[in-house]
């Protein structure tokens, strides 16, 4: 009877050695795989960020090149300006202004005034005007064009290294399917003081960095581009002018204090 017992007890410790070494080989092999798993998505990452960077940096090249052009070619308006004693005719300035700018008749008979919507994934941040009769409102819209929804809800606008403004959605915020694939997480409202303060000093400095607001490290996240500047410039500049606040692009009345 005591053989017995024991080879009971025996068999029974069997049993849950074999259990206990199951349990800790499967716990093994799940542990080893979930490490396995995290450094793969770390490598894919890093390879997906390179990607990002190489195709942000293409397009920075590229919109410097046409910048660069641009740049160019104002000048020589300029002089013929100049000869042509048009150079301070405020029509002619708001010409000059709108020449790459969309404009567009509203149903109540105003005209809107905007630049193309952007197409590569990122954070943006567009002016566009309204005028209507002696009536001029400039409206902002904030985008984040990406893979996947972020619970998007504002950005913020770092234009040195001390002042930085954030700008958060006072409308919802609404999203869409991209037909080239990624959504879109978009607001529209009118721009207050401060919204229009950051866009001064983006347009003094001719750049800056945007960020996607309560978000940590979002891969959208991007230097805001030469010629992304220059056109927030020009609207801001077009809004001084239709608005009375300045008659050229040369006065002080759009400096980023007021």
């Amino acid at each position: 009877m005591q053989w017995m017992e024991r080879s009971k007890a025996l068999s029974k410790f069997k049993i849950v050695f074999i259990v206990l070494l199951v349990v800790g080989v499967a716990g093994a092999a799940g542990y080893f795989a979930a490490v396995q798993y995290q450094q793969l998505r770390v490598v894919m990452q890093q390879r997906q960020d390179q990607k990002d960077a190489e195709t942000r940096a293409k397009i920075e090249a590229r919109e410097q090149k046409e910048l660069a052009e641009n740049a160019e070619r104002w000048k020589v308006r300029a002089e013929a300006d100049k000869k042509a004693g048009t150079a301070e005719n405020p029509d002619q300035v708001i010409r000059g202004l709108t020449a790459d700018m969309k404009m567009e008749q509203t149903g109540d008979g105003g005209t809107r005034y905007a630049y193309e919507m952007p197409t590569e994934d990122g954070i943006y941040l567009q002016p566009y005007i309204i005028q209507n009769g002696n009536g001029v409102q400039l409206y902002i819209t904030v985008s984040h064009l990406g893979q996947r929804p972020m619970g998007f809800h504002g950005i913020v606008v770092q234009t040195s290294k001390k002042e930085a403004y954030q700008i958060e959605a006072a409308v919802p915020v609404e999203t869409y399917d991209r037909k080239e694939g990624g959504i879109i997480e978009t607001f529209d409202q009118p721009a207050d003081a401060y919204a229009l303060r950051a866009m001064r000093e983006v347009a003094y400095g001719l750049g800056g960095k945007i960020f996607m607001a309560g978000v940590n490290g979002s891969n959208d996240d991007r230097g805001i581009a030469g010629r992304e500047a220059m056109e927030i410039k020009d609207m801001v500049d077009l809004y001084d002018i239709l608005s009375g606040r300045k008659k050229s692009i040369d006065d002080g009345g759009g400096s980023p204090d007021q």
